[in-house]
């Protein structure tokens, strides 16, 4: 007579064997922006990620069957693997898999059905029948291998689908068999149906805030699994722990900034951090209203938190030939040599004998020789001012007048600060700090730095005032 195989239950041995059992799914990495991103991306000015998204679109490892500690409450059924230990005139230790009539059979005992009780409900039904011919008998049953259910899932998640997935799987890592919960899907309102038509309706805001893990059912029985439509949302931007989108309750259409700030975990707010609240007015445009931790964020609204910008006049700002241009925060004049570190600050090429310092609170410009000032006791440098350091090649240019290779502001600050510039026959060799016992020296250098037997005829020197005003009486010729 023709007749049917035996009907075969599979478990998580199965999957060891065959992966395709159980497979992750290949739900393609969305890298397009959803709407709701969009949306706030335009409003806040940043592309925010949807909060808890990706908590539940972790690649899992098929190996790993089990997410979780099997307990004595954990109900039988068939496609279970029982490891099965007796003591007593008898003593044995071994595995037994559920029948698909749900019965047990041990090796000299009729069948015990056992489909639906827990662990510990089984050990008290086989206790009983084995006492009734040993009353020393012992039993200790656990489960080895847990059978595989299938659940549907559907609704908002990136890849719809019907998987395999062991008893007792929580419902957060069945998700990640689908590529988890979609951009637009709902992390607060996600059904569990059971076999039996049961609903559950899970929000994991509380799995992902809880310190004790929040509401995380376990799948017990074939069930289905449904992600509904993402609600209304806010968001949150700046300085906040965890920029993104947040979904209000499906009751609520507003929420207090502190509570949104709880929620994405800021619990430090610096002095001076403003907060503002950015929407769309109704001609389309971005606008914002401030707000404090008391106020409340509707449902489309960006929470910002930011530094407000100001200007800090108390430091001097150390620029041009330096390792690594910096601001040296001050209270009141500080000494040269002190603002540049003794000359440690500064690159080899640095022209030490002309350098500019800026004093915007008067506009003033003054040449000085960085070489002598920088050991000087007596010169100090006032809060707000710029000290501008040249090399030799930018110097060079200025004395020659390379108009068009030379910064204007460079240019620009040589003409309003007292300086003087020396000639030799007509020909302008150099710009130095107006200063006479300088410019004398300066005469002896440029003596020596010529050749021997060169006939010198007129060597001079112009002295200007700042903004550009020269004095006709300082046009002098040294001798």
């Amino acid at each position: 007579m023709p007749s049917s195989p035996s009907a075969r239950q599979l478990n998580a041995d199965d999957v060891r064997l065959d992966s395709n059992s159980l497979v992750q799914s290949v739900a393609p990495v969305e890298t397009a922006e959803s709407v709701i991103q969009r949306y706030y991306g335009v409003l806040a000015g940043e592309k925010l990620p949807v909060y808890g998204a990706k908590e539940f679109s972790q690649e899992q490892d098929p190996n790993l069957v089990f997410f979780n500690t099997i307990g004595k409450n954990y109900r039988l059924a068939p496609g279970d693997v029982v490891r099965i230990t007796l003591r007593g005139r008898t003593q044995s230790s071994d595995s037994y898999k559920i029948k698909t009539d749900g019965s047990l059979i041990l090796p000299n005992l009729a069948p015990i059905t056992v489909s639906g009780m827990s662990i510990v409900e089984a050990e008290e039904r086989l206790l009983d029948v084995l006492q009734i011919d040993d009353a020393s008998a012992a039993v200790f049953v656990s489960l080895d291998t847990a059978r595989l259910i299938a659940v549907q899932i559907s609704g908002a998640v990136k890849s719809p689908r019907t998987v395999s997935v062991p008893a007792y799987t929580p419902l957060s890592r069945v998700l990640a068999y689908a590529g988890g919960v979609s951009d637009t899907g709902s992390l607060r309102q996600i059904f569990l149906i059971d076999n039996v038509g049961n609903t559950q309706t899970v929000d994991f805001y509380d799995f992902l805030q809880s310190p004790l893990g929040g509401v995380d059912p376990l799948v017990i029985d074939s069930s289905r699994v449904f992600v509904g439509t993402q609600g209304k949302t806010v968001a949150a931007a700046g300085l906040v722990a965890n920029p993104g989108i947040y979904e209000l309750k499906d009751s609520d259409t507003d929420i207090l900034v502190s509570k949104l700030l709880e929620l994405t975990g800021t619990k430090i707010i610096p002095p001076g951090i403003e907060f503002e609240v950015l929407y769309f007015g109704e001609n389309g445009i971005t606008t914002s209203r401030k707000v404090d931790p008391s106020g409340v964020l509707k449902a489309g609204e960006v929470l910002n938190l930011r530094f407000i910008e100001t200007k800090y006049d108390k430091a001097i700002n150390i620029i041009g030939a330096v390792l690594s241009e910096y601001k040296l925060s001050v209270s009141k004049p500080t000494l040269l040599g002190t603002a540049l570190k003794q000359g440690s600050v500064l690159k080899q090429d640095a022209f030490l004998d002309y350098c500019l310092v800026i004093i915007p609170s008067t506009g003033e410009v003054r040449a000085i020789n960085l070489r002598s000032k920088i050991n000087d006791p007596s010169f100090f440098v006032s809060p707000g001012s710029t000290v501008l350091i040249l090399n030799q090649d930018t110097y060079n240019g200025l004395v020659s007048d390379q108009s068009s290779t030379l910064d204007s502001f460079l240019k620009g600050m040589v003409e309003r600060s007292d300086h003087a510039e020396l000639f030799f026959d007509g020909i302008r060799i150099g710009l130095v700090p107006a200063e006479k016992k300088y410019i004398v020296q300066a005469n002896a250098t440029s003596i020596l730095s010529h050749p021997a037997g060169y006939q010198f005829r007129s060597f001079y020197y112009r002295k200007w005032s700042g903004h550009g005003k020269c004095f006709p009486s300082q046009f002098n010729v040294v001798k």
